[in-house]
């Protein structure tokens, strides 16, 4: 049991590490709305996690998992980013977006839906119960001290996180925030491109 607690605070502290388009979205939340609201979009995120596990784990990739594969999961789910990128763009340009009066629930849904349709994701957690079924050898236990590590170590680094970005907002004045929520809307923009692209072309 104690292998499935290291290995899962391993895998955790992997994704807290690792740098996609959702990290600098959950960044700049963070910065323009604080902790709390950040916590709100990330548990969007962590619910998607969840559901796709829980899925993947009762063997719907039977049925997706060609799907996750295809040239056309990633061109959908790039054309979702790129018009959430745009989204954005257009409403900074407008000046008319405020993440301060961004409500609760559209920020969970944010998370939720952007980590969701990532075709990426569902592969990877595919892969780590995979993984996990290996390592278990058939203890259902086993799958659910790993997992539980992996989220509470992702969870307490995405704090820490967090708490840094939002003490970040006290160097940053609005116009540095502004460019910082240019540079994460061009972010998901670039994002959803690559993924049409790199599939399209190959």
């Amino acid at each position: 049991m104690i292998n499935a607690i290291l290995e899962g605070v391993l895998m955790g502290l992997f994704l807290s590490v690792f740098i996609g388009p959702v990290f600098f979205l959950l960044i700049d939340t963070s910065i323009k709305k604080g902790v709390a609201k950040a916590f709100i979009m990330d548990a969007g995120v962590l619910m998607s996690d969840l559901a796709w596990i829980i899925l993947l784990y009762w063997g719907i990739d039977k049925y997706l998992g060609k799907f996750l594969e295809s040239h056309e999961a990633m061109i959908i789910a790039g054309s979702i980013f790129i018009l959430f990128a745009l989204t954005s763009l257009f409403s900074l340009k407008k000046k008319v977006i405020r993440l301060k009066d961004k409500k609760s629930g559209k920020l969970f849904l944010e998370g939720f839906l952007l980590n969701s349709v990532n075709p990426s994701v569902a592969l990877f957690w595919l892969a780590t119960i995979t993984l996990a079924i290996k390592r278990s050898e058939q203890s259902s236990m086993w799958i659910i001290v790993f997992f539980t590590c992996i989220f509470a170590t992702v969870i307490i680094t995405d704090a820490f996180k967090f708490i840094l970005a939002s003490k970040l907002s006290r160097f940053l004045n609005e116009k540095r925030q502004h460019r910082f929520s240019l540079f994460t809307s061009l972010i998901l923009l670039f994002f959803g491109l690559y993924m049409i692209l790199s599939n399209t072309i190959l």
